[in-house]
């Protein structure tokens, strides 16, 4: 079974809170059995255009103007490549439940044998998720990640999951691995490979984002 480890992590807390006037907006329908890779795109970057993992428009009358849009998109712009190369089966490719309300989330999933990753791309800045995180104590620790500000740690409240959250040019891009059922059988650590795995996708993000 599929989780949407953005429901279980802290930052979707704070999205819940506009959760009655979420104009969430479906990101495409349809499937392909082996993506196809755009080498045209605008941006002159590999992009899959499978049209299931297609991001949905920016827009609606609830999104809010003041933040600009998310332009990394974790499940269009991320290689099979970078996914295998963390660890992670990149046929386990998965468009998540996307946010386009108050706040904006571009979220994929993919699995392993113990372990569950989930990267969401939003427009809520590190310093805001820093300071949501403090209800529950100050368990992330500023690190860097290829020279960019980022954070790290387990919230106490999901000890299965272990972040890392990246700052981006419109806001941070968030790594979140979860223990599955086999990864807690075994009692492996949630945040093993972590920092590579924020390493590889921080490559994918571009110098200019």
């Amino acid at each position: 079974m599929r989780r949407n480890l953005g429901g279980i992590v802290g930052l979707l807390a704070l999205v819940m809170v506009s959760a009655c006037s979420n104009d969430a907006e479906p990101a495409g329908t349809g499937s392909s059995a082996t993506p196809v890779v755009d080498e045209t795109a605008a941006n002159s970057r590999p992009t899959l255009t499978a049209p299931s993992l297609q991001p949905p428009a920016q827009e609606g009358r609830r999104v809010n103007k003041d933040r600009p849009d998310v332009v990394f998109d974790p499940c269009t712009w991320i290689r099979d490549e970078t996914i295998r190369e963390a660890g992670f089966d990149p046929a386990s490719r998965e468009r998540g439940e996307d946010f386009i309300a108050e706040w904006t989330f571009l979220i994929c999933h993919f699995e392993s044998e113990v372990l569950d990753l989930s990267v969401m791309s939003g427009n809520v800045t590190l310093e805001e998720e820093v300071q949501k995180s403090q209800k529950t104590g100050p368990w992330q620790q500023p690190i860097k990640v290829n020279g960019r500000d980022a954070t790290k740690g387990v919230d106490p409240e999901h000890p299965d999951v272990c972040e890392v959250n990246i700052r981006t040019a419109v806001g941070a891009v968030f790594v979140n691995q979860m223990l599955n059922l086999e990864g807690r059988a075994q009692g492996s650590d949630p945040c093993m490979g972590i920092e590579k795995t924020a390493a590889l996708i921080e490559q994918e993000i571009g110098e200019e984002n």
